[in-house]
């Protein structure tokens, strides 16, 4: 049992690395994400190619460009250029000089909102900005910084940076409807972009049109992706003890229908294709073993339990084309409901417990599938599955060879 217990420690072990090293992987593969763009010279001139699409951070510093898919890479500071945009997500930067805590550089200033005053976006480390440009080309700053734990009174809680809103009011003091509006501002891309245009709606005279630039961008930076599917499991190659020493091995049936739900949780920023997928589902586990004297049964022990399975690790979705290739591996833990073994006296009829089978197990996953598009963001998908669970105080371990189909919402 202590060998058992040392393999199953060993194979946690092992998942963990055989994870670190998908993950540095994962991580080197995503260091560029190029999507359709253009870039603007500083004389005016259009380029047309791709741009790593990253962090808001990044984004601000720097814009790597290439003329095409499989051009060679261009680094351009915030100098070097007017500005660049994303054609398929709508995200606008423009090169702008603003001073920060007295600091004056030039970035790359998302741009939200044109009008009589424009409006930009930025961030420097955890604080937040929203910037308005006048039509000369000042600027009024606002900011956010994270939420601070404060105590008074032997109580603590955080406490949300809220003077924006006062800056935002004294701003548009002249205009009753805007000030009230900024009461119920939040400091989001849609909130400020709402305020700001109906100032301009307001304070503008002339034929001017309020253009927003960020009507895509309102998107979540990241993508959730949630699946329902069905299937089923195939148990082989396993070992089955109970606590009283009986073994199931070899009289177990074999194939289980399986449901579940996956949810896939991406950074389109950081990788259209790699994600990190959690999995529930649920499926069963029986088996009978009949004992027999001169060739009549005396007794069953039986075995009908209910088994909920909790998957999560990384996958990778190529993410271009109608059919989609799919891989998946991580950690995974199995939960018997009901592990209490059945016995049966057939002579007597009485039924009672006679210990049970171990109630939870640790293992590790891998799948591979194909996703098949049928609308705009929904996909049909088929996948094979392999998953492998280790017991250790029982010296069990279940395998599982296992087929899925299912549909991505």
């Amino acid at each position: 049992m202590l060998n058992h217990v040392y393999l199953s420690s060993n194979l946690m072990k092992n998942i963990l690395l055989i994870l670190l090293g998908i993950s540095c992987s994962l991580t080197a593969y995503s260091q560029r994400n190029y999507q359709e763009g253009y870039v603007i010279t500083l004389q005016g001139d259009t380029l047309r190619g791709w741009i790593d699409f990253r962090s808001d951070k990044l984004n601000s510093t720097i814009c790597t460009f290439k003329p095409g898919p499989t051009g060679q890479e261009q680094e351009y500071q915030p100098k070097d250029i007017y500005g660049y945009r994303y054609l398929n997500d709508g995200k606008f930067y423009v090169s702008r000089e603003i001073e920060i805590n007295g600091t004056k550089k030039t970035v790359f200033l998302e741009f939200l909102l044109e009008g009589i005053e424009n409006l930009y976006y930025y961030k420097e480390g955890n604080v937040r900005y929203y910037l308005l440009e006048d039509m000369k080309g000042d600027f009024l700053y606002t900011s956010q910084e994270p939420e601070k734990l404060i105590t008074t009174d032997r109580v603590s809680s955080y406490v949300k940076d809220m003077k924006y809103i006062g800056v935002l009011k004294y701003h548009f003091k002249d205009y009753p409807e805007i000030v009230k509006m900024a009461d119920q501002t939040q400091y989001t891309h849609e909130s400020m972009i709402k305020l700001v245009k109906a100032y301009h709606d307001l304070a503008c005279t002339s034929d001017q049109t309020c253009i927003i630039y960020e009507s895509k961008a309102l998107r979540d930076k990241y993508k959730i992706k949630i699946s329902a599917y069905i299937g089923y499991n195939n148990l082989n190659n396993y070992e089955l003890y109970s606590s009283n020493d009986v073994d199931f091995k070899d009289i177990m049936d074999k194939y289980y229908p399986i449901f579940g739900a996956h949810i896939s949780f991406s950074l389109p920023r950081v990788s259209q294709s790699f994600s990190f997928d959690l999995d529930v589902s649920l499926s069963s586990l029986k088996g009978k073993k009949e004992y027999y004297s001169g060739g009549d049964p005396i007794s069953t022990q039986e075995i009908n339990s209910l088994i909920g399975f909790i998957k999560a690790g990384p996958g990778y979705t190529y993410h271009k084309g109608r059919v989609r290739p799919t891989i998946e591996v991580g950690i995974t833990v199995a939960k018997a409901f009901d592990p209490k073994v059945k016995m049966t006296l057939h002579q007597s009829g009485i039924k009672k417990d006679n210990g049970e089978i171990w109630s939870t197990g640790t293992g590790f996953y891998a799948a591979a599938g194909v996703y098949i598009k049928v609308f705009k963001d929904n996909f049909m998908f088929v996948k094979a599955t392999y998953d492998k669970y280790a017991t250790g105080i029982l010296e069990s371990n279940l395998n599982y060879l296992g087929a899925r189909i299912g549909y991505t919402f």
